[in-house]
């Protein structure tokens, strides 16, 4: 309930395939926790101190976010429900892009403090992430 550590790939009867966020492929929709800037986090691929931080890019030029602002799930795309914490703005990356922003994340979960995870299934999901512990009436 922390935050979003991954994505399930692939389920059989005793084991699961998980893409944790620091994959170079994993992607999650996001927006402020205010819903005024969305865009796209993935990992941040430095190799020194930047190892293990996220990226939010894509935000419109337009949404300045300030160190510290919450960014959670956008509910886009159908993966991840609204309102997963995903990470806390820690400053803004210079890019070459002059229509958007780009902005490092502090993970809202390293994958290394993991001692075991939640699944929400897809109809969890839809009941969103309030009251996770809580099983939805039906």
């Amino acid at each position: 309930p922390e935050g979003i550590v991954g994505s399930v790939l692939a389920v059989d009867r005793t084991t699961s395939v998980v893409m944790l966020w620091p994959n170079a492929d994993f992607r999650v929709s996001a927006m402020s926790a205010d819903g005024d800037a969305a865009g796209i986090v993935g990992a941040h691929l430095a190799q020194q101190d930047g190892r293990f931080l996220l990226e939010f890019r894509g935000v419109p030029f337009r949404a300045a976010l300030d160190s510290g602002d919450v960014i959670v799930s956008s509910g886009a795309g159908g993966v991840f429900p609204r309102g997963v914490p995903v990470g806390v703005v820690l400053r803004e990356i210079e890019t070459a892009e002059g229509w958007s922003r780009t902005y490092l994340l502090r993970p809202a979960v390293h994958p290394a403090d993991v001692g075991s995870v939640m699944i929400l299934t897809a109809a969890r999901a839809q009941f969103g992430v309030a009251d996770i512990w809580v099983p939805p009436s039906e």
